[in-house]
């Protein structure tokens, strides 16, 4: 448990440190704003850190089952040439295959690095906004303007660059507006 001693005003009660000591902290000097503080504060903030710890977990493993795959992946096609019967090697060859797939996906259509870099600003961007109200107390208003400027900002990227459908490209490298595919009725627009 991470707990702390604290001596100064608060003898034998033991108080949370990091973002959970932080809440107590501002909860402490702001009473009236607790609710504020707990329900949308200390939520964005705990909430933004778990998805930014998940999605960076995601890259990590996606990364390396990527880069281990494409490794091995002409050890085994070298193998299957001089066994060119061997059922285990065939197995190995498409279950490697797969799984390198896999993890492009999940790195290109997921776009977990951009969840990962949108969650952890936004925690940061949070984190940084408390610890600037335990220093100057007397501005919960720019706090308050500050969070939701943030979760709204944070909403607006996520919206456009994570959560948005690409628009399909033709053969040419255009992109297509709505998905239309050029036809003999529909005009190619360059």
């Amino acid at each position: 448990m991470d707990t702390v001693t604290s001596n100064s005003g608060r003898r034998g009660r033991a108080r949370r440190s990091g973002y959970e000591g932080l809440r107590d902290d501002l909860v402490a000097a702001h009473p009236q704003h607790a609710r504020f503080l707990q329900d949308r504060w200390y939520h964005h903030l705990t909430t933004s850190q778990r998805a930014a710890d998940r999605a960076r977990n995601w890259v990590y493993v996606s990364r390396f089952v990527s880069v281990a795959g494409l490794a091995l992946l002409p050890a085994i096609v070298t193998l299957q040439g001089s066994h060119p019967l061997s059922l285990a090697l065939q197995s190995l060859a498409i279950v490697t295959s797969v799984l390198v797939a896999l993890s492009g996906g999940v790195l290109s259509i997921a776009r977990v690095h951009e969840r990962w870099r949108l969650s952890h600003g936004l925690q940061e961007k949070l984190g940084r906004a408390g610890w600037d109200l335990i220093h100057c107390p007397a501005s919960f208003a720019v706090f308050h303007a500050t969070v939701e400027r943030d979760l709204a900002a944070a909403e607006l990227v996520y919206q456009s660059s994570v959560a948005a459908v690409a628009a399909p490209v033709g053969e040419d490298g255009a992109e297509r507006r709505g998905g239309e595919r050029p036809t003999g009725l529909t005009p190619v627009i360059a």
